[in-house]
């Protein structure tokens, strides 16, 4: 869907997604939304992935083990976490963690920059995953 500056929404076709994703991994270096205009022309949205933030990491969220997401951790309760993204215990989860990727978008001539959010978990057949395990070749 895409917003128009009179307000009006317009369906842009049934999308289809290609991801391209580093080797050994589920990181997606580059995608491509492809859709179609309400005419029936094709749109293409390619997506490069310039930089991975890991929001999983101290956030509470896939298996930290310090605490969980939405826990009471008591009143005026803070804290502040440094996370050494090369060690290997911290490398080792970041495939099953929640990465937004800074991002640019190119449509047409027109380029934007922003956030890609993405997720792959599991099995996922059209990206050839065939469980939790699998990476990129």
């Amino acid at each position: 869907m895409i917003a128009l500056a009179d307000g009006r929404i317009e369906q842009l076709g049934w999308p289809r997604l290609e991801v391209d994703y580093r080797s050994g991994t589920r990181h997606p270096e580059c995608a491509r939304l492809h859709l179609t205009t309400p005419r029936g022309e094709p749109l293409l949205l390619e997506v490069e992935t310039l930089l991975g933030v890991p929001l999983s990491m101290g956030s509470g969220y896939v298996g930290d083990p310090a605490w969980s997401h939405g826990r009471w951790m008591g009143r005026d309760w803070s804290e502040s976490v440094t996370y050494d993204m090369t060690a290997p215990d911290v490398v080792s989860m970041l495939p099953f963690n929640t990465i937004d990727h800074v991002a640019r978008a190119t449509c047409n001539d027109d380029v934007g920059r922003g956030l890609f959010e993405h997720a792959n978990l599991g099995r996922h057949d059209p990206s050839g995953f065939t469980d939790w395990g699998d990476m990129a070749e």
